[in-house]
């Protein structure tokens, strides 16, 4: 049954389509958007669409707050998410357990080098702040000990 707002279901590509029989390798559609909208219709199409949106958002954000000491990795993790989106758009990779797997462990490795380089930048700004505050308890201590004289 066609249903184009909520999809066939979940791998019900290789049952729907009408080369089943004559090309063995069309068990999905090779391209993870066409996968999505076959398989949860448009709903989930846009449901998907808004959670690549928020992705990108909270990698962007991310890219914007790393620190010179983090910005290769965190532009290796970026890279390797772009590389996998671009790659699942010609053969279907995000379909795959194997490569959905790499696909979650760059997220991970890039919100983690952002949080270390965030624990970093909050660790210097404290000190920062320490010290400031030392040199201005010092300076009141002076300034008490001349008037003393």
């Amino acid at each position: 049954q066609d249903n184009l707002w909520f999809g066939h279901g979940p791998e019900s590509f290789f049952v729907v389509s009408p080369d089943t029989g004559k090309i063995d390798s069309f068990l999905h559609p090779h391209n993870s958007l066409l996968q999505i909208f076959f398989d949860t219709g448009i709903f989930g199409l846009i449901s998907a669409a808004i959670l690549l949106l928020t992705l990108a958002r909270y990698l962007n954000f991310i890219r914007k707050r790393c620190t010179d000491e983090k910005f290769p990795e965190i532009i290796c993790g970026l890279s390797l998410l772009v590389f996998l989106m671009l790659l699942s758009l010609t053969s279907g990779t995000l379909y795959f357990p194997q490569t959905l797997f790499f696909f979650v462990c760059a997220i991970a490795f890039t919100a983690n080098q952002s949080e270390t380089s965030r624990k970093f930048d909050s660790t210097s700004t404290a000190n920062a702040t320490k010290s400031g505050s030392d040199q201005h308890l010092s300076n009141q201590v002076h300034s008490a000990r001349s008037s003393e004289s």
